[in-house]
């Protein structure tokens, strides 16, 4: 894309011009091509080209209908994959369920006994070697994740829950 374009559209349209310079670019250049050039299937240098070309108000406050635009298909596509998440997660509980599969508490109790066993260790225990102190933290920082998970997947996660039952009450934006 040629230079200079994305000052211009940042100027009216900062989302629009941070996608088309990024991996949203495709897109951001086919919700552009519709408002702009009222067809599909615009690449993105053809839409900063055309921005640069025609620098007038109606060409700026098409831009503002653009981001607009952009804004909203993000949503769109930001609720469609916590959707997906969603489904994702209600599915494993449903086949732990199904199975009777002990196997999730069973990992679960050793991350459990792993973490509070090493945090233990480095509390308690006075002539740990000093080489073996900072393979100990990497597994206890390793461990406090999948803790965090195995919380989320057993109790859900209470700010993920309900960004979650915020997006999908809303429904489509």
């Amino acid at each position: 894309m040629s230079g200079g374009w994305q000052e211009v559209i940042a100027s009216v349209a900062p989302t629009l011009a941070t996608a088309l310079g990024g991996p949203l670019g495709g897109l951001a250049a086919s919700v552009a091509g519709r408002v702009l050039l009222g067809r599909e299937g615009t690449a993105p240098e053809e839409v900063s080209d055309f921005v640069l070309a025609h620098q007038t108000p109606e060409v700026f406050l098409k831009l503002r209908q653009v981001e607009a635009d952009l804004t909203r298909e993000l949503k769109v596509l930001e609720i469609e994959a916590e959707r997906v998440s969603a489904s994702d997660r209600a599915s494993a509980r449903e086949r732990q369920v199904k199975t009777r599969d002990k196997m999730p508490g069973v990992l679960a109790s050793v991350v459990f006994t792993g973490f509070f066993g090493i945090l233990s260790a480095l509390m308690f225990i006075e002539e740990i070697p000093e080489a073996a102190l900072s393979p100990l933290n990497i597994m206890l920082g390793a461990l406090s994740t999948l803790l965090v998970q195995i919380g989320a997947y057993y109790f859900g996660s209470s700010k993920g829950s309900a960004e979650k039952n915020a997006l999908l009450g809303r429904g489509s934006p």
